[in-house]
């Protein structure tokens, strides 16, 4: 992972399909090339972030796209299902042509907005932004 803020990484978790870094409240995927994610791929990860934050935590997720990699779409309802309760950002960072297909797909399967950044810093930092906004608004309604 090619990022400014490496040391704010708690947890590295490789699976057969990729590669997840954790940071508080942020969840940054990199698929390897060539991998297909579907849902019972995807299941491991979305249990070691519920373990990891608990099941009322709110997330942000970004999908670092630095290999091409492809999306079962019959299975992209069924992962975004299990993961739209709490995650409360999704943002994809890429440069490439290929992932603007795949981005096209899970704009329009999505309920939230999906933000795409060309570095990995600046989708950090609005992902913060993000969870920091809310945080702030749950403590102001308390």
């Amino acid at each position: 992972m090619e990022n400014p803020n490496q040391n704010q990484v708690r947890e590295i978790f490789t699976t057969e399909i990729g590669k997840f870094y954790f940071l508080d409240r942020i969840v940054i995927g990199e698929i390897n090339h060539g991998a297909t994610l579907t849902y019972q791929k995807s299941l491991e990860v979305i249990e070691k972030a519920k373990k990891m934050y608990g099941e009322n935590t709110n997330l942000a997720y970004i999908s670092n796209r630095i290999n091409p990699y492809s999306v079962r779409p019959t299975d992209w309802l069924k992962i975004y299902s299990l993961k739209k309760s709490n995650v409360v950002s999704f943002s994809v960072v890429t440069s490439s042509q290929s992932s603007w297909a795949n981005l096209l797909l899970e704009r329009y399967f999505c309920d939230t907005n999906v933000n795409v950044f060309n570095t990995l810093s600046k989708a950090i930092s609005f992902s913060k932004t993000i969870l920091d906004s809310l945080e702030q608004h749950k403590t102001k309604a308390s």
